[in-house]
């Protein structure tokens, strides 16, 4: 329903005119409310002052309602601007959020949510990290996911999401841009292998661990790019993952072992899937092909690929008349 129908100019007008007419009504009805001589002492003066003076105050009272009307109308479009900002603003954040890449999305909303549900104890925070015993008897398998995707409701969790967002939406967009499933299988084998190392030293909660390797593949492939550090610190990004552990260090008073072993998951990632193939080497942790498929991609040199099929369609190998492949004329060496 709309409430707003007089404009805003009028409404404006409408108020200095109400303002000027009680003021002046008011005045008058005072004055002839008094009996003043040079109102009433004429013989063309009303018979009866006091009433055209009653008069006057109750035209006074119909401009202060007309001065009302105007301003609930001044109220009422501020109070929708006020609501179409706030809309416009949301459908912002909203449009933000869903524009992030897949898996930074996933990763943002999982920890926020996670966080906020038991920061406001809503849930026991316990019952997200990683206790092998209830995992083993009970067979309370999130565990095994929740316990990458919760941290403290606190300053260092701001700074946690707030980092965790960056790096991870730099590797996705730029590293792994149209490669989802390799970036979202990264993250998987960082996962188990954290998961795997947790047993031997009972680490319950592994976020931490799981925000050092996206930093740690971040700065692998940006190793000589300057970064920025606690209290303007400028140093090569090679280093951010040792200083991020040496301030867990400082902070927590023992050995970070989740960041440990975060950062212990993607130097292996990066030597096994990136290093060791280009020197030549074999990809000894390929994506597996479930993966693509949940993401529906196929894997670049894949074959069976559609640029693929393509490729081989276009550019087809030259053969000979009679059958087999053409591969030119021969030149003798030598």
């Amino acid at each position: 329903m709309q409430l707003a129908f007089v404009s805003p100019g009028c409404a404006i007008c409408c108020q200095i005119l109400s303002v000027f007419g009680i003021v002046f009504l008011v005045a008058l009805g005072l004055l002839f409310n008094a009996e003043v001589e040079e109102l009433t002492g004429s013989t063309e003066d009303p018979v009866n002052p006091k009433e055209v003076g009653h008069a006057c105050f109750l035209a006074a009272a119909i401009y202060a309602g007309f001065f009302f009307c105007c301003s609930c109308q001044q109220f009422v479009r501020k109070a929708d601007a006020r609501r179409a900002r706030r809309l416009s603003d949301g459908a912002q954040i909203a449009r933000w959020f869903s524009a992030l890449p897949v898996c930074t999305r996933f990763l943002i909303e999982a920890t926020g949510v996670l966080t906020l549900v038991c920061g406001l104890h809503l849930l026991p925070g316990h019952y997200m990290a990683l206790y092998w015993q209830p995992v083993m008897r009970q067979f309370q398998l999130w565990r095994i996911v929740t316990n990458f995707l919760v941290t403290g409701l606190t300053i260092g969790g701001v700074i946690h999401m707030v980092l965790l967002y960056r790096h991870s939406l730099a590797l996705e967009k730029e590293e792994y841009g149209g490669r989802t499933a390799d970036y979202a299988w990264f993250i998987m084998f960082c996962m188990i292998l954290m998961t795997c190392l947790s047993w031997f030293t009972s680490t319950p909660v592994l976020s931490d661990g799981l925000l050092l390797s996206l930093v740690t593949l971040w700065s692998l492939h940006r190793a000589d790019q300057i970064v920025n550090f606690f209290l303007g610190i400028q140093f090569p990004a090679r280093y951010l993952p040792y200083a991020m552990m040496t301030m867990d260090f400082l902070f927590i008073g023992g050995f970070p072992y989740a960041a440990f072993y975060g950062w212990m998951s993607a130097q292996a990632y990066y030597y096994l899937s990136v290093d060791l193939p280009s020197q030549g080497g074999l990809n000894y942790i390929p994506t597996p092909q479930l993966v693509y498929r949940v993401f529906g991609q196929v894997r670049r040199n894949d074959p069976h690929a559609p640029n693929a099929r393509m490729a081989s369609t276009n550019n087809p190998i030259p053969q000979r008349p009679g059958g087999g492949n053409f591969w030119g004329q021969g030149r003798r060496l030598g």
